[in-house]
């Protein structure tokens, strides 16, 4: 889908196949500043690209279990999604795809998801123990790094990210990729 120009409030179901083409990825921008305030996506989909769903005033969003991946700040500024979970399906997530979702409070994953899990509320990339995001609803004046984060990820917390005034970064941490922390008042 490239582009949705709908004007749906409520519930919006994406659907599986439009014209005989079954529906697999959701292109750059295709719903940003949609108005629904739930969005139904279907099984056939295999990958949300960059800004997919951005600035979007849904509530509550479904991931398929289809989904492999999840582009580049998919869900940026969607200031009202509390709660996300992401398929075993998911493989791939690019930067952080919530960046200015400042109503998040939970990301879920199964304990058994082969790529990415959740440590002390952060999204990690178990692999290498890649901090992809803390929910922004969680953080408040202090922003604390979980130890045993050895990377911050791209944009983990940049530009429109949780106003923090104070952060601390352990030991563990080995690299920061760009603008992972950026823009921000920090007075430590």
């Amino acid at each position: 889908i490239k582009k949705y120009v709908g004007t749906e409030t409520g519930v919006l179901t994406v659907p599986s196949t439009i014209d005989g083409y079954k529906i697999t990825k959701i292109g750059e921008e295709a719903f940003s500043y949609c108005p629904a305030s739930k969005i139904v996506l279907p099984d056939t989909l295999l990958e949300l690209e960059y800004q997919a769903f951005n600035y979007c005033d849904m509530t509550e969003l479904v991931l398929p279990e289809s989904l492999i991946k999840i582009g580049d700040w998919a869900f940026s500024g969607c200031r009202d999604i509390v709660n996300i979970h992401i398929p075993d399906s998911v493989t791939e997530i690019a930067g952080n795809p919530f960046y200015g979702c400042h109503g998040l409070k939970r990301i879920t994953v199964s304990e058994s998801h082969p790529v990415f899990g959740i440590y002390q509320n952060a999204l990690i990339q178990k692999s290498n123990y890649k901090l992809i995001t803390i929910p922004f609803g969680l953080i408040g004046d202090t922003l604390t790094i979980p130890d045993g984060i050895r990377i911050i990820g791209d944009c983990a917390f940049g530009y429109s990210g949780p106003d923090f005034t104070k952060l601390i970064i352990p030991d563990s941490v080995e690299e920061i990729e760009s603008h992972a922390i950026n823009n921000h008042r920090q007075d430590e």
